[in-house]
């Protein structure tokens, strides 16, 4: 978008030459009409987080820059919270026939049934569920429509979604008002890739509270490779 805001609107220079230092780093940056937009990382470093970055333009012609910083904590573990909800996730293998079976080490190319149970205290408004994907899983389908259960699985009501997305990395369900209850939300995720992830913590938070939500502990999933 920069880039074509670039050439579109600002009637740029033929080229801009500036150099971009942070930490004892510097990278020469030159963008022109061919190349109009230069993306660099630089490794966070705690010693010089309070250092700032530089961008030196000699020239002083308009340059456009855009920053983004991404850092990852030290541990991912994350124990459950219940602070208003209470979410619980459980994984089990979908056979051919759609009976369901404990996960344990599921092959690439097998199905996974995805059951998040919600417990909801109140009446609400403008609740999400987000529910984070291993790596090694990738959501397939909003809907299971067996009823094969496992001996002594809880299942509440359905829930009422009205609006609903399956990305790469997660499956996100809205509902715009919900009355108190126990409900049960269920998809299908296949295995795509062999190795140990983790799951991170799926989350229901009433969009308009942040301080009611709920969360589940963080997961690791070991799969196979394909059979």
């Amino acid at each position: 978008a920069l880039g074509d805001y670039f050439r579109r609107v600002e009637k740029p220079e033929k080229e801009v030459s500036a150099t971009l230092a942070w930490n004892g780093k510097s990278e020469q940056v030159t963008v022109n009409e061919e190349q109009p937009f230069k993306m660099l990382d630089f490794a966070l470093s705690k010693d010089a987080a309070a250092k700032p970055l530089r961008l030196a333009n000699p020239d002083k012609k308009k340059v456009f820059a855009e920053i983004l910083i991404e850092s990852h904590p030290q541990t991912i573990a994350q124990p459950r919270q219940d602070q208003g909800y209470s979410i619980r996730r459980t994984y089990a293998k979908v056979g051919d026939d759609n009976t369901l079976s404990d996960l344990k080490e599921p092959h690439v190319g097998d199905r996974v049934l995805v059951t998040l149970n919600v417990d909801v205290n109140r009446f609400a408004h403008y609740v999400v569920v987000d529910d984070p994907l291993p790596a090694n899983f990738e959501a397939i389908n909003p809907v299971f429509k067996s009823q094969e259960t496992r001996a002594g699985e809880r299942l509440g009501q359905p829930w009422e979604i009205d609006y609903q997305e399956l990305r790469d990395d997660r499956a996100l369900f809205f509902a715009d008002s919900i009355p108190p209850g126990q409900y049960t939300i269920r998809y299908l995720a296949r295995v795509r890739t062999a190795g140990t992830a983790t799951a991170p913590a799926s989350k229901v938070e009433e969009m308009y509270h942040p301080e009611r939500f709920g969360m589940t502990e963080t997961m690791q999933v070991t799969s196979l490779p394909l059979k």
